[in-house]
């Protein structure tokens, strides 16, 4: 097969296109992930609940649901890193650490999961509705908004069925104006919110 003179000039050019991404000694930018810690909330030792609680995967609102960090600094504008990442999907991580932060507390009989193949008496299910970077002037802020829902497993009466829906916020100012500090300030507001949805679902849950 012959190749035309006049297509040579662009066949080099597409060529040398292909191979400058690959040439020696160029590295890919490196990408920074970041993650949530903090200690579980303290609830002090007391006689677990005979309750055995599914916290279900939370969903996550389109805006959100992505690993790169999301970052707002204008009006009905979000905008993300393409370099810093959480670790995890968001929805995940709240997900996650509310497992964790739930049987740390032992206030329950057990935390069902996957794996661990127990009946659930109650659920926990609920959305991320923020997870994001503010961005201010002076300052950076982490905002995390969650609604949960509590209900029992095997009531059929939807009019006794559901003990409680609740909303909450927390917005926390980031030490620093880096990505780094922005997931310190989250994981204050995952603490926070961790520890009120615990007490509630402590308190919704009738004594026997």
């Amino acid at each position: 097969m012959k190749i035309s003179p006049l297509f040579i000039p662009a066949l080099l050019s597409l060529l040398l296109f292909a191979t400058g991404c690959m040439a020696p000694g160029r590295t890919a930018p490196k990408i920074d992930f970041y993650t949530l810690e903090y200690d579980p909330p303290c609830t002090g030792h007391k006689d677990p609940l005979p309750v055995v609680l599914d916290i279900s995967r939370f969903s996550i609102v389109p805006d959100y649901s992505t690993m790169r960090i999301v970052f707002k600094d204008k009006p009905f504008e979000c905008n993300e890193y393409v370099y810093h990442r959480w670790h995890a999907d968001p929805a995940d991580l709240v997900t996650a650490f509310l497992r964790r932060d739930f049987t740390r507390s032992g206030r329950f009989l057990a935390i069902e999961g996957p794996g661990t193949g127990l009946a659930p008496t109650h659920i926990l299910s609920g959305s991320v509705d923020a997870f994001y970077e503010q961005d201010h002037v002076d300052t950076w802020e982490s905002v995390l908004e969650l609604t949960v829902t509590l209900f029992k497993a095997n009531e059929p009466d939807i009019s006794t069925r559901i003990l409680f829906q609740r909303s909450y916020k927390s917005v926390k100012v980031s030490p620093t104006r880096t990505p780094a500090g922005v997931a310190q300030a989250m994981s204050l507001a995952m603490e926070e919110l961790s520890g009120r949805i615990l007490a509630d679902v402590v308190s919704a849950i009738p004594r026997q």
